[in-house]
């Protein structure tokens, strides 16, 4: 599943998850995140891994509370043959990694595209991180903030 226009397909890596949370294709990630194909595959195989460990420890309580074997299989909303649920969860671990791979990509992008990143760096660590937190605010069925009483 690419979103950019030009995909990129360089891998056909699949990352295996735990059974319940969709497996992860490293092609998805490159085609989605494009300046990561110019980092270290196994840097970016790393930081996959540890952003998919880091989403489903946050979802612990979204395996426990089901009774389907998958999240996959508890989800009724398709778009084609994608659930709508896996986008979401993709949408969690790509957003996690991409924060955690923004140092890298200063280093090996051209000097002018290394400037607009290093210029608004915490900007977009803001922006994938807030991507991340409403994938996983929505599949933990939370809206898009909430208000606690102390």
């Amino acid at each position: 599943m690419g979103f950019g226009i030009n995909e990129v397909a360089v891998s056909t890596t699949v990352i295996t998850n735990d059974g319940f949370f969709p497996d992860i294709k490293v092609a998805d990630f490159q085609n989605v995140f494009h300046e990561v194909t110019e980092v270290d595959f196994e840097k970016v195989i790393f930081t996959l891994r540890s952003s998919i460990l880091k989403v489903n420890r946050q979802l612990k309580t979204v395996k426990a509370n089901t009774t389907e074997s998958s999240l996959v299989e508890s989800d009724n909303e398709k778009l084609g043959d994608v659930s709508g649920l896996e986008i979401e969860y993709q949408s969690a671990v790509f957003g996690t990694a991409k924060t955690e791979l923004l140092p890298l990509i200063i280093n090996i992008v051209s000097r002018e595209k290394a400037n607009d990143i290093e210029a608004n760096i915490n900007a977009l660590k803001r922006e994938y991180k807030t991507q991340s937190n409403q994938a996983i605010r929505s599949l933990l069925g939370l809206g898009s903030s909430t208000v606690e009483v102390i």
